[in-house]
């Protein structure tokens, strides 16, 4: 690799803290089974073992969330809950990867459609509130077993309401972090942390972060990128309380890593800096070097995945600013060490469009 020159990056860019627009890879698909519910009752929906597409909040009708509910449901029983957040409300997607999971283990699984990274964080917040105030009138759950998880920005979503909401008792959080506050009741959390994530290290820094603190705080990695993890790995997150997770199967600091983590955050640093300061020749000549290493070394995929993120959030400003010479410089950096990327796509023809191509 080239050396790279440390320049302090004047644009500080958070962990998938930007606001995402849909853009059209981002949306659902429907060729799956499903069921919408156009009204609003009070009454529980009791329809078993199929994902209900759409249902309104009680008091909030302009919030609304997918519900599925485990095949062995029985409306006289307390049943666990785990409610999720995905950054883009993508909900249908996300039940349908755990529904498997909440016939094993007998849980409501809800996902909400309407607390997503683009809206401003209190929105967000007070969504998810609403949304657990209609699940408390709408069934009897079982008051030990609420948790909530949310995946990158919108696992921001999970942890601030997870701290200040009483009734939650477990956070699971995913590519991203947000240091909380305001903590004021017994909570465990836990952390999934995939290796190929360019938030991966943040993760792990949180998670050792809280070990200092007095609430119960767990971490399981897992082989795979910026996504929700695989049904296997997020078996875990159902075997609450989180204790209950097989110690075979939680993250363990090792010490060496710590150096490691210090070099990747000077090298993240500095390819920030690099898509301003560096010409396109450079850049082709960076981006091949680390594409050759990313399958030997997963540091390297995780550069190029902070990269990525940093190309997404800055080709997304500039074409709202109609600054199209940066916009095309940073789209082709973008194409450089994310070739492929379905958003690049979408504001690659957005650019098109703008400059009359």
């Amino acid at each position: 690799m080239q050396r790279i020159k440390l320049v302090v990056f004047a644009f500080l860019l958070g962990s998938c803290n930007q606001p995402n627009i849909i853009s059209p890879s981002q949306t659902e698909t429907t060729a799956i089974p499903q069921k919408v519910v156009e009204d609003n009752p009070m009454q529980p929906i009791s329809e078993a073992g199929v994902v209900i597409q759409s249902v309104p909040v009680n008091h909030a009708p302009s919030d609304s969330f997918s519900i599925y509910l485990p095949k062995t449901f029985d409306s006289s029983n307390k049943t666990p809950l785990m409610v999720f957040f995905d950054p883009h409300g993508e909900s249908l997607k996300v039940l349908n990867l755990y529904k498997d999971l909440a016939n094993k283990y007998g849980y409501i699984i809800a996902c909400s459609k309407t607390a997503f990274n683009s809206l401003p964080q209190a929105q967000g917040i007070a969504s998810a509130n609403n949304l657990l105030a209609d699940f408390k009138k709408r069934y009897r759950l079982d008051e030990s077993r609420i948790i909530l998880s949310g995946f990158s920005g919108a696992a921001k979503i999970a942890i601030e309401v997870g701290c200040t909401n009483s009734d939650v008792d477990g956070i699971v959080y995913s590519g991203s972090v947000t240091q909380w506050s305001n903590l004021n009741h017994p909570v465990s959390f836990l952390g999934i942390a995939g290796k190929a994530d360019m938030n991966y290290t943040d993760l792990v820094s949180f998670h050792q972060s809280q070990n200092l603190v007095n609430e119960p705080h767990y971490m399981i990695e897992w082989n795979g990128k910026h996504e929700w993890a695989n049904a296997e790995t997020f078996e875990n997150a159902f075997l609450f309380p989180f204790s209950n997770i097989p110690t075979n199967k939680l993250f363990v600091f090792d010490e060496k890593l710590r150096q490691k983590f210090e070099m990747e955050k000077q090298l993240r640093q500095a390819y920030y800096a690099a898509i301003s300061t560096q010409n396109l020749s450079w850049w082709k000549t960076e981006a091949k070097n680390l594409h050759a290493k990313e399958n030997s070394e997963l540091m390297y995929k995780r550069l190029l995945g902070t990269v990525s993120l940093a190309c997404y959030s800055l080709s997304r400003n500039y074409l709202a600013q109609n600054d199209l010479d940066k916009a095309e410089k940073i789209l082709f950096i973008y194409e450089l060490v994310d070739p492929g990327n379905k958003d690049r796509a979408y504001f690659y023809e957005d650019f098109k469009r703008r400059k009359g191509m």
